[in-house]
């Protein structure tokens, strides 16, 4: 039963991983990045990722809560390794009909296409509760759309994520443990088999041995 688990919460991982890719880089989630060439698919781009973790559930037919609904948290890099970050309010975007001036206002990045080649990197947080029918909490994501401008001209976007169980601490080690009492039950068992065919093999050996007297 525990490998059944196991497997279902891989699976259910692998398409959800998917899920977000669509989610928050485009595409149909096949593909594990974007190729983004000029400031207007940039700023396409994270006005996407941005719009949708703010109405995620007008866009997913999977129900997620953010743990944090009124404001994303923006980081960047600079080509000089400096490092900033600010946060989008949920309520100033609305206000400004979720358009991306607001966005302007706050990111310097997105002010001239020479400021954001001045960026090498780009990272938005997402961390949110997936929900079950009936309103039962499955798992804990932290996702983080990664726009990596490293390479001169071009950014390449992807959704990088992670699950715990809401049920434990952590997803890895809650499933690690089943498989490791999984191990040693097996073991056990391949240990009392060993056993059972010496005794028979013995058995075998005394009767042989009758029968030759």
């Amino acid at each position: 039963q525990a490998f059944v688990l196991f497997g279902r919460d891989v699976r259910h991982a692998s398409r959800t991983a998917r899920h977000f890719q669509h989610l928050f880089v485009g595409g149909d989630g096949s593909s594990v990045q974007a190729d983004i060439h000029s400031p207007q698919a940039f700023e396409h781009a994270l006005h996407q990722a941005v719009d949708h973790h703010f109405f995620i559930n007008d866009v997913s037919i999977v129900s997620y809560k953010m743990m944090n609904e009124d404001s994303l948290k923006v980081k960047w890099t600079w080509r000089d390794l400096t490092q900033e970050e600010d946060d989008l309010l949920m309520s100033e975007y609305v206000k400004d009909n979720r358009d991306t001036n607001y966005m302007r206002k706050v990111l310097p990045f997105l002010q001239t296409p020479q400021q954001l080649a001045s960026v090498a990197y780009v990272e938005l947080q997402h961390d949110m509760f997936e929900f079950g029918y009936p309103d039962v909490c499955l798992y804990r994501w932290s996702v983080s759309t990664v726009f990596d401008g490293w390479e001169a001209g071009v950014f390449k976007s992807t959704a990088l994520s992670s699950a715990s169980d809401c049920q434990s601490t952590d997803w890895t080690k809650l499933h690690l443990n089943a498989i490791v009492v999984i191990a040693l039950a097996m073991g056990s068992s391949a240990l009392i088999l060993r056993k059972i065919a010496r005794t028979v093999r013995t058995l075998y050996e005394m009767k042989y041995q009758r029968y030759q007297e």
